[in-house]
């Protein structure tokens, strides 16, 4: 529960032009506290929401790591497919998940540079939405991560409205819809 402002609403007279209001203290403090209360629940439960929806539709996924944490051009990154298609290693979900590492392995050895972010210095596969494992450039697992690892999107802001980079180029005709 949000608790903004009560100190000040409970003991600050309350004035509007110059005469004082007559209305209670506590009556604007329940109020008050009602409505950001309602906001913050439907904000809380957006976000359960997402994130349950997300859980629900996961699958295991792998990314390649660079040297440089940002695209080295981040607009042209993101409107050439982002992530997705710079970043990402195809896995066979066919196969059991100890494979993984060695689908990646192979990947890798075949990308010695992650454009936009470098020489590759390994990978990360993401097992579970709360278990990843980055390894480095034998294969050797380095570290486990407490949650699924993600590079980030690309979105522009073109006046007042925001849009996923990736959606830009489609509409734009710089990418095709039907790239992946």
């Amino acid at each position: 529960m949000l608790n903004i402002g009560i100190a000040c609403l409970q003991h600050t007279p309350l004035k509007k032009n110059d005469r004082q209001l007559d209305v209670p203290p506590h009556a604007l403090t329940h109020g008050f506290m009602n409505k950001k209360s309602i906001s913050a629940t439907q904000s809380e439960l957006t976000a359960d929401r997402r994130d349950a929806a997300w859980r629900a539709a996961f699958k295991p996924h792998a990314y390649l790591l660079g040297t440089h944490t940002r695209p080295s051009s981040i607009t042209i990154f993101g409107i050439s497919g982002g992530a997705k298609r710079w970043l990402k290693i195809p896995l066979d979900l066919e196969q059991p998940p100890v494979t993984f590492a060695t689908q990646a392995l192979g990947f890798v050895r075949q990308t010695p540079v992650v454009p936009f972010f470098g020489p590759t210095t390994g990978f990360v596969i993401n097992y579970t939405p709360d278990r990843g494992v980055r390894f480095d450039l034998e294969g050797n697992p380095v570290e486990c991560l407490p949650c699924a690892y993600f590079p980030g999107d690309v979105t522009l802001t073109l006046g007042n409205r925001k849009m996923a980079a990736d959606k830009f180029a489609r509409i734009t005709g710089l990418r095709r819809t039907d790239d992946a």
